[in-house]
């Protein structure tokens, strides 16, 4: 399963940087501009859509295997949201977001089940329960829209970009997103 996921991971990076990124980009920015300057707007569109949801497909394909079973529990409108949330926080403009908000998805819940209950100091009973997650994703979204617009992923990048520019001795005046 990593390796197919690294393998659409890098055909994703590949159509990011191909003619129809480009375009797909465009749309993204301004739909106006992007049909002005000839792109065709429902064929990309429906692109953007095939392509979308064949990677979901792809990926759901898998859930059977792991759960052992399917039932309609797991897919409902609040896990959604929090997958939306989440994706926007690690940034939607980058594709190893992907991977980080993955990473924080999986990592973090486990060690709330984990870790989320005991003794602080022998002194203090705590109990932290999978709510306290959920309205910790609502709290840094909020921060994260407001201190970091272009998601975890896009200001390390931007920070990677600046240290490299220091490194090299080059000022670089702004940061901006491909």
């Amino acid at each position: 399963m990593l390796a197919l996921f690294c393998l659409v991971a890098v055909l994703m990076v590949n159509l990011h940087q191909s003619g129809a990124g480009r375009r797909f980009r465009a749309i993204r920015d301004s739909e106006l501009a992007a049909s002005t300057m000839g792109v065709n707007l429902t064929r990309y569109k429906l692109l953007a859509f095939a392509i979308s949801a064949g990677i979901a497909g792809l990926g759901g394909s898998f859930y059977p295997l792991i759960a052992g079973s399917v039932s309609p529990q797991p897919f409902w409108v609040f896990t959604s949201l929090q997958l939306a949330a989440v994706g926007v926080l690690m940034g939607v403009r980058y594709v190893p977001a992907a991977a980080l908000g993955g990473l924080f998805m999986a990592v973090v819940p486990d060690v709330l089940t984990r870790y989320g209950h005991g003794t602080f100091m022998n002194r203090f009973n705590y109990e932290i329960s999978y709510d306290w997650f959920q309205l910790a994703v609502g709290v840094l979204l909020v921060l994260q829209l407001i201190l970091l617009p272009d998601g975890v992923w896009g200001d390390i990048r931007a920070k990677a970009l600046r240290a490299r520019d220091v490194v090299r001795m080059k000022p670089r005046e702004e940061v901006r997103p491909a």
